[in-house]
Order: C-alpha cells, then structure tokens, then sequence
C-alpha cells in the first residue's frame, strides 16, 4: 500500500501537465503521414496521448494511457479526470503536490 499511494500522489501532481499538454511538430508530422497512407499504424511508448490528439488514427499504446484507469479488481475503465477528482476530495493535503 505504501508504494500504491507514493503512486497516486506524484500522480496526482503531475496529470494536470500531462492533461495540458499539445502535441509538437512531430507528433502532426506523423498524422500526416498516415493521412496520406504512409504510414499505417503508429507505436508507441508514450502514454500521453498526444499522437492522438495530433489526429493519430491507429495507435498502439504499449505502456497504456494514462487518460483512463483500469481497475485491477474488476476491470472497469473510469477516466482520469474522475479519478483526479476523487483523489482530491479524499485526499485535500495533495492539492500542495507539484
């Protein structure tokens, strides 16, 4: 448990950047590409989802994303922004984490 909520809350600190941030020149360079059929399927390491925000059609996320949540219990997928709120009304003292 110790190492989950370590976990949590340098995430909890960090979303919000990941959830700002904008895809660069390369990330449209490559969207372009597969608009034009050259290239037919991206994969990649990130979890930033910005190859999609980009217009990315066919993407495999190797490392997951980190826009979602799948809860290792169930199975259930939640979005991250749920989540992020749930940590902050459970966990007011991490709204200082940066």
């Amino acid at each position: 448990p110790a190492k989950r909520k370590r976990y949590w809350a340098r995430s909890f600190g960090g979303w919000p950047n990941v959830q700002r941030a904008e895809p660069n020149q390369a990330h449209h360079a490559l969207a372009g590409l597969e608009a034009l059929g050259i290239v037919s399927l991206l994969v990649t390491q990130n979890v930033d989802r910005l190859h999609q925000k980009a217009g990315h059609k066919k993407v495999v996320d190797l490392h997951g994303r980190m826009d979602q949540v799948l809860c290792m219990d169930c199975g259930a997928i939640t979005p991250r922004d749920e989540i992020q709120e749930w940590l902050w009304q459970h966990n007011p003292h991490l709204a200082n984490i940066k």
